[in-house]
C-alpha cells in the first residue's frame, strides 16, 4: 500500500501510531443512488458496523466510470472534485469526494476539512471528470465530527449497491446526465480507508473494491414504486 507523506502527516498528527489490519470495523464501499429527470447521483460510503470508527482519509483510490462520465456542474466554484463549504451537498448535480458532512438546516453538505493527498493530481482542476489512479484524500482537521459514520437506515429514498453496512462515512458524490448513461453502464470503487476505532489511537486500514450498476433512471423509479428502495439485506 503506498500512503502519501501528506496523508501519513495528517494521521500521525492525530496522534496516532499505525496498526496493521486489514479491516477491524470497516465492511467495505456502500452507495446509495437516486435521480430525478435529468441526473442519476451515486453517495458512496465507507462502510461500518459501529459508531464508534471514525474516518481520518482515504488512499491509493481507483474510481472510473464505464458506459457513462461524471459530470461537473458548470461555474468556477463547482466545476472540480473538490467540495465547495455549505455548497455542496447530497443533492447537488456536481461530482465531488469527501470525508464525511456537515449538516446545517437539514442539508448534508461535504465535509468542510477535505483536502487533497498530492497523487489526487486534478482535485482542483476546472472540469476534470476522472480521477488519477492511487489519488487520495482525507480530512485536514482528523478529529472532527465530519468523520464519524452515520445510520444508513435514515438515509431514505434510496437504492443501494456494495458492502452490506449499517453505518457510513460519505468519501463520494458522483453525478451522471441521464443521456450520459448506457446499457451496462458502472463504476469501478476500489481502494483504502484509514481509521480509527473506539478510544484507539491506532490507525487501522480497510480495503475493498466493489463495482457498481448504474441503473437507468426508469429502473431506479420502478424500484421504488415497487417500494424496495432504502430496503437493505442484512447479514
Amino acid at each position: 500500500m503506498n500512503i502519501s507523506s501528506t496523508t501519513a502527516a495528517t494521521l500521525l498528527a492525530a496522534p496516532a501510531l499505525f496498526a496493521a489490519s486489514a479491516s477491524a470495523g470497516f465492511t467495505g464501499w456502500t452507495a446509495a443512488m437516486s435521480s430525478d429527470a435529468n441526473y442519476i447521483y451515486m453517495d458512496v460510503f465507507a462502510g461500518f458496523d459501529s459508531t464508534a470508527d471514525h474516518v481520518l482519509s482515504v488512499l491509493d483510490m481507483n474510481i472510473a466510470a464505464q458506459g457513462t462520465s461524471f459530470y461537473q456542474a458548470p461555474g468556477s466554484m463547482v466545476n472540480r472534485w473538490a467540495p465547495v463549504s455549505y455548497v455542496s451537498s447530497d443533492t447537488s448535480a456536481d461530482s465531488f469526494v469527501t470525508i464525511g458532512d456537515t449538516i446545517e438546516e437539514g442539508v448534508r453538505y461535504a465535509g468542510t476539512a477535505t483536502s487533497a493527498d498530492p497523487s489526487f493530481t486534478n482535485f482542483n482542476t476546472p472540469n476534470a471528470t476522472t480521477i488519477p489512479a492511487n489519488a487520495g484524500w482525507y480530512s485536514y482537521l482528523p478529529l472532527g465530527p465530519e468523520g464519524d459514520p452515520v445510520a444508513l437506515s435514515a438515509i431514505q429514498g434510496k437504492q443501494w449497491f456494495g458492502a452490506d453496512s449499517l453505518y457510513g462515512v460519505r468519501v463520494a458524490h458522483l453525478v451522471f446526465t441521464v443521456a450520459s448513461v448506457q446499457p451496462g453502464s458502472t463504476v469501478s470503487f476500489a481502494g483504502t480507508t484509514g481509521y480509527r476505532t473506539g478510544s484507539s489511537t491506532d490507525v487501522f486500514f480497510g480495503t475493498d473494491a466493489q463495482i457498481f450498476q448504474v441503473p437507468a433512471p426508469g429502473a431506479i423509479a420502478l424500484l421504488g414504486a415497487a417500494g424496495l428502495i432504502g430496503a437493505r439485506k442484512r447479514r
